[in-house]
């Protein structure tokens, strides 16, 4: 399952590589329903990169905003010292 998994995750990278490659080597100039093949391929870039980039805020805010509340030193030193009985 996993090795199969790994194989198709390779053949996608090489497409979507091979795909930019055209996009925006090869052929920028190619339109795609109206608007530039490399317009496209840039939007979509930025895209999933703002997408990337907010997950990874919303995230950290999660798991900020769900962790257990803070205690003193004190208190950490006085259940670490009750954790070594």
């Amino acid at each position: 399952m996993n090795r199969s998994i790994g194989i198709a995750l390779i053949i996608l990278g090489f497409t979507l590589a091979l795909i930019y490659f055209i996009g925006l080597v090869i052929a920028p100039d190619m339109y795609v329903g109206g608007i530039k093949f490399s317009d496209l391929l840039v939007r979509a870039a930025v895209l999933v990169a703002v997408f990337g980039v907010s997950g990874f805020i919303i995230y950290v805010g999660y798991v900020l905003m769900s962790s257990t509340k803070e205690i003193s030193k004190e208190e950490a030193v006085k259940e670490y010292k009750e954790s070594q009985r």
